[in-house]
């Protein structure tokens, strides 16, 4: 998908940002996870249906705990789709913003040398200055650099950042965490939490996928 376009604001970072607005809601479109999460809700009805049959027919905690492993590992399963479709969602809104830093690198580039053209003597060697630098960046580095703060800013503030990713996982943990604890005073089980068994596959190498992405690690995948 390529970045559609839209002037609807003043100014190069304007046009930028209203394009990066426009693109961000076509990538949350294509990304929804709607499916996903009312898949999760299916797994976790069934979990109960399963542990309340099992209370109501006073069956052993060997079977109650099978059950509670057999979900943890479907929960998980589910989890683990949602970070990988959070991630690929990133991914998009990254390659997209390499698209939009290359844009905007242009528009800056032209607004610069109009300064140039009408800046007082004294000033021009500056301009002159902050133009060269900007043209010798490329695209990743254009975003990371002090030029391209505002359409990083806007992209952390859409969730791409590790912040906002570990934070993602982390509600998934929370939400978890608070299921289990009502399931084990109502169903009078003992243990239904095994953390060696519930670490997400994003957690597993160390850094996570958008750590990586936003090293620069995916720019041609």
């Amino acid at each position: 998908m390529g970045c559609l376009g839209s002037n609807t604001k003043s100014g190069a970072v304007g046009e930028i940002l209203d394009k990066l607005d426009k693109n961000w809601e076509l990538i949350q479109q294509q990304f929804n996870s709607q499916q996903l999460d009312d898949e999760k809700k299916g797994i976790i009805k069934e979990r109960h249906d399963a542990l309340q049959k099992e209370l109501n027919d006073k069956n052993d905690n060997e079977n109650k705990l099978s059950i509670v492993k057999t979900y943890n590992g479907k929960e998980l399963d589910v989890d683990n789709r949602l970070i990988k479709n959070q991630n690929e969602k990133m991914k998009k809104l990254f390659d997209c913003a390499l698209e939009l830093a290359k844009e905007l690198k242009e528009k800056m580039k032209k607004e610069l040398e109009e300064k140039i053209g009408k800046a007082p003597s004294m000033t021009v060697n500056a301009l002159k200055s902050q133009l060269n630098e900007m043209v010798g960046l490329n695209p990743f580095d254009f975003l990371n650099s002090d030029f391209g703060k505002p359409l990083k800013s806007a992209l952390e503030k859409k969730g791409l950042s590790k912040a906002a990713m570990d934070g993602y996982k982390e509600t998934l943990k929370v939400q978890r965490k608070e299921r289990r604890l009502v399931e084990r005073g109502e169903f009078a089980i003992d243990q239904n939490e095994f953390p060696e068994e519930e670490v997400y596959d994003d957690d597993k190498e160390g850094e996570s996928y958008v750590e990586k992405l936003l090293k620069g690690e995916f720019m041609n995948s």
